[in-house]
C-alpha cells in the first residue's frame, strides 16, 4: 500500500554540534519516522556531523519512508540554504526514490518578512 502525505506530513532536518537528525512529522507536532546519527547503524561513521553523515541520514530516512509506503513528502528547510549538509540530506532522500516538494506557503511568508525588513 502506497500513500502520499504531502498535505500534512513534512520532512525536517536539524543539525546540532554533534549530530544530524531527519524526521517526518505532522503539523500536530507528532513525529512519525526518525533517522539520526545516534542510531546504532551509524556507530562506524568517522564523523556524525559532516556532509557524508547528512547524506547517510537522508538515505536512511528515505528507506524508512519507503518501508512505510510514503512516496511524496513536503520539505521544510526551516530557512536553511540548500547547499552543503542540507543538500546532501535532501539528495539522500531523493536517491531512495522519495519525491519532495517545498511548502510554498511558508516560502511566501519568508519572502514577505524579508521584503518588510528592507
Amino acid at each position: 500500500m502506497r500513500y502520499s502525505c504531502t498535505k500534512s506530513g513534512e520532512v525536517f532536518v536539524d543539525f546540532s554540534k554533534a549530530h544530524v537528525l531527519g524526521r517526518l512529522g505532522y503539523h500536530t507536532e507528532e513525529i512519525i519516522i526518525v533517522a539520526e546519527t545516534t542510531d546504532r547503524i551509524f556507530q562506524q561513521l568517522y564523523s556524525t556531523r559532516n556532509v557524508s553523515a547528512s547524506s547517510h541520514v537522508g538515505r536512511l530516512l528515505g528507506t524508512r519512508l519507503q518501508y512505510a509506503g510514503i512516496t511524496n513528502v513536503q520539505l521544510d528547510l526551516q530557512g536553511k540554504k540548500y547547499h552543503g549538509k542540507t543538500k546532501a540530506f535532501v539528495d539522500g532522500i531523493h536517491e531512495m526514490g522519495i519525491i519532495t516538494t517545498e511548502n510554498t506557503k511558508k516560502i511566501a511568508a519568508i519572502h514577505k518578512l524579508a521584503d518588510k525588513a528592507k
